[in-house]
């Protein structure tokens, strides 16, 4: 099996009897030329990497070792005939040919439209920490299924959609209970949501989100997040609340209205098992994750504590806005490995130690600062070897400025040998 720096050639993969580097399907060659099975002219072997007309397959051969050796393994197990794990008959080749090109499709999607940095076999997992990046797109993701949906039905979900996302992007998330049980209060009325989780509407244009009813409730009191009217977050929820949220609430099969914020299709408010079902199912469709609205405060927390940027004041205002102690917040939330937490501290000594050398080497050097006048030194002429010394013996006249200095006189000290 050919490797080179981690990557793997087609043939680690389709390394099967029954596959060939030009085999093609016969939907793609005789069954649509009546004259191939006829025709005697050499035709010209195409690489299987050339052969697939999807634009974002990745190339085989880019692939990284775990990654090929998983669809070696994925392909085993599906094609062989033997093999004691699987129920059913073995597929095709074929059928894996073209499976494994949708595989390759996805990844390639992954790799250079969502710009995933690690394409390793943790992408199939249903549920993984997402990179904070890859939580960030998701906004830009549904805006697009919200900007591409018809009916105003649909607009509305996806609309419902794009804000459940962005309440857990646009501004640091909070835990599914207090987001789901959102209340919408106009500002002269909030009397009616007293000790409840609230969305208080400005009459200036701004927002508050006013929490009375959440974990450590007890421990933090009433938590309070502004938001001014040209927030992004803001925009989203005044569209949501001015276009489509009464057409959710008309689709209650009882005629019942309620104040929450985010609803079911049916017009009723998320039960807690609803939500956390619902919320997966939004970012699977975005990411091909199951995400858990818990691991989005991991990614959160993991994101910024990676930045060389936060310091101590940011890790407690981090704190505060997920509404817990700093100390918890890192215990809790802080997924970094040994080696990442390590990598500020020796990025920082690295930097300081450069620093420090570039600093010293624009200075001048006090190496010989004891000299004097009438000081004797030796100095070796340019060219001078170890084999081939030529040393000169001088007695110093006059120091100069630019630490230069003239002699009285020298003399050689070596000959060639010696």
């Amino acid at each position: 099996m050919a490797q080179a720096a981690g990557l793997v050639q087609y043939d680690s993969i389709t390394d099967d009897s029954e596959e060939t580097e030009n085999h093609v399907p016969a939907d793609e060659s005789t069954a649509t030329d009546p004259q191939a099975s006829t025709d005697d002219t050499p035709k010209e072997k195409v690489h299987p990497d050339k052969r697939s007309s999807r634009k974002y397959a990745i190339p085989i051969a880019e692939l990284t070792t775990e990654m090929a050796k998983l669809l070696r393994d994925v392909k085993v197990f599906f094609t062989k005939d033997i093999n004691l794990e699987r129920k059913g008959s073995p597929i095709s080749p074929s059928t894996w040919t073209k499976a494994n090109e949708r595989i390759l499709c996805y990844l390639g999607f992954c790799r250079d439209t969502l710009h995933y940095k690690d394409i390793s076999p943790d992408l199939f997992l249903r549920t993984r920490l997402l990179e904070r990046d890859e939580v960030i797109h998701c906004v830009d993701m549904q805006t697009e299924r919200f900007d591409m949906a018809r009916s105003q039905s649909a607009k509305a979900r996806e609309s419902r959609n794009l804000l459940s996302i962005a309440l857990f992007v646009l501004i640091p998330p909070s835990r599914g209970q207090e987001i789901r049980t959102l209340r919408i209060a106009p500002s002269a009325d909030r009397e009616h949501v007293q000790g409840l989780n609230s969305l208080v509407l400005n009459s200036d244009g701004t927002l508050m989100f006013r929490f009375e009813d959440y974990k450590t409730y007890g421990s933090h009191g009433v938590d309070v997040t502004n938001l001014p009217e040209d927030h992004r977050l803001n925009v989203i929820i005044r569209e949501y609340l001015d276009k489509y949220r009464d057409i959710l609430l008309d689709a209650a099969d009882d005629g019942t209205t309620n104040n929450f914020l985010l609803l079911t299709d049916k017009g009723k408010p998320f039960s807690g098992p609803a939500f956390s079902t619902h919320m997966k199912s939004v970012f699977y469709h975005l990411t091909g994750v199951s995400v858990n609205l818990h691991l989005l405060r991991s990614s959160f927390v993991t994101y910024c504590y990676g930045d060389s940027q936060c310091t101590d004041a940011m890790k407690d205002s981090l704190a505060s806005a997920l509404r817990h102690t700093r100390k918890q917040a890192q215990l809790t939330y802080d997924r970094r490995n040994s080696s990442e937490k390590k990598s500020l501290a020796v990025s920082l000594a690295s930097e300081l130690a450069e620093n420090t050398i570039e600093s010293l080497s624009a200075q001048p050097s006090d190496r010989n600062a004891g000299l004097d006048k009438g000081s004797w030194v030796a100095l070796t002429v340019e060219g001078s070897t170890l084999a081939n010394p030529n040393i000169l013996l001088a007695r110093i006249q006059n120091l100069m400025p630019g630490r230069k200095a003239s002699v009285l006189w020298f003399k050689a000290t070596a000959e060639k040998g010696l």
